[in-house]
């Protein structure tokens, strides 16, 4: 539900949920459309970002919900009236998804909607003077939205600076522990998957060693390292803040100088499938970003060794005047992009095109564009 595409949501689809899941962090249930909504839909933007389900009841003891599911009178412009309540009550705006499902025999409705966790917390309501955040506790059953205090408000103004530090000091070492098996000072390429606020761990040790088990990993500071083995030149590590981290030599061709353009594609399709994985297995919520980072590039131009990229004479001057650069995808994705096959495309597309533009190649060439697009396509699978 969290994460399903909004073609794949259906009535029986729901019911399953609402088994599965009681009220907590990540999810509300709603016997009625309540003035509360901008409350409930910002405490989900401030937190971990959620499910809301209306037209469903829960036992308000156990938070479990009772079936069967009644749901509530189908009328006009329900799906307005509860973005508008996201748009209007609340500051900044948080947009929400809404989906409107048949209760099978009846003439009702259940009304499934999802925010995500947002990049612009905090968020307030009643004229942009409360803030309402998400709180579990395992001594109690859950309560509903909960004021925040001065702290955690002052923690969402600052998360974005905080947990930049904490990103650099995981990928410091993770990059420290690369540099044993990558050699200098030949072109190197780093693949990197995060969380945006990668201020908690999302995931066990224990789940992500078994998640890679078939890869042989090494057990490593906060998480695995898939090194290829003895005379590989490529590690893949995984780390429980949701990290997903990939650095492999470039291997440059002597004749011409240049390196081949579908290595690019090949690493970055690496870390897109290692992320799917890692992110499906914890139901991840937030915010991620995809980044690449060359090194070592400079006066090195781009050939296709695939031939897929014809013609090959429009890569025979392109050159990188910088000897090592960082891009970044130009939005944030979340695990839905990362389920969608299309979705994957755009983010190597995104990224590819970046590297192109800093070798001098533009990004306007019909050609380039076309041929990129098909491999890209190839290499995931997308018909």
């Amino acid at each position: 539900m969290f994460n399903l595409s909004k073609d794949e949501i259906t009535f029986e689809v729901v019911e399953d949920f609402c088994r599965e899941w009681e009220e907590g962090v990540r999810v509300e249930y709603k016997q009625e459309i309540h003035k509360d909504i901008p409350k409930t839909l910002s405490s989900f933007a401030n937190t971990q970002g959620g499910v809301l389900i209306i037209g469903v009841e829960a036992d308000k003891t156990h938070n479990k919900v009772k079936f069967p599911i009644k749901g509530i009178p189908k009328t006009d412009n329900i799906e307005e009236r509860i973005v508008q309540s996201g748009l209007m009550g609340i500051h900044p705006p948080v947009m929400s998804e809404v989906i409107i499902l048949e209760v099978p025999s009846t003439a009702n409705i259940v009304v499934v909607v999802r925010v995500d966790e947002s990049v612009q917390a905090p968020h307030a309501i009643q004229n942009s003077t409360k803030v309402y955040i998400r709180v579990a506790s395992v001594s109690q059953p859950y309560e509903k939205p909960q004021l925040a205090e001065l702290d955690y408000i002052e923690y969402l103004l600052n998360r974005s600076q905080e947990t930049q530090k904490i990103a650099s000091y995981i990928i410091d070492q993770l990059e420290k522990r690369t540099q044993q098996f990558l050699h200098q000072p030949v072109p190197k390429m780093t693949v990197i998957a995060r969380p945006v606020f990668p201020y908690r761990s999302v995931i066990s040790l224990a789940s992500i060693y078994k998640l890679y088990k078939a890869d042989s990993p090494k057990r490593v500071m906060g998480g695995v390292s898939c090194f290829s083995g003895t005379g590989s030149n490529e590690n893949l590590e995984i780390n429980e803040h949701g990290i997903v981290y990939y650095s492999t030599e470039l291997l440059v061709n002597r004749e011409n100088n240049t390196i081949d353009v579908n290595s690019f594609i090949a690493g970055i399709n690496e870390v897109i499938k290692a992320a799917k994985t890692l992110y499906q297995e914890c139901d991840y919520l937030g915010n991620i970003e995809v980044s690449v980072r060359l090194q070592n590039v400079q006066n090195k131009g781009l050939s296709d060794n695939s031939g897929r990229l014809r013609p090959t004479q429009t890569f025979i001057n392109s050159a990188c005047s910088d000897d090592e650069f960082e891009v970044t995808t130009s939005k944030y994705y979340l695990l839905r992009d990362f389920n969608d096959q299309e979705h994957q495309r755009d983010i190597s597309e995104d990224l590819i095109f970046k590297i192109l533009w800093t070798f001098d190649i533009p990004n306007d060439n019909g050609i380039i564009s076309d041929g990129i697009r098909k491999f890209i396509r190839e290499k995931s699978g997308i018909v």
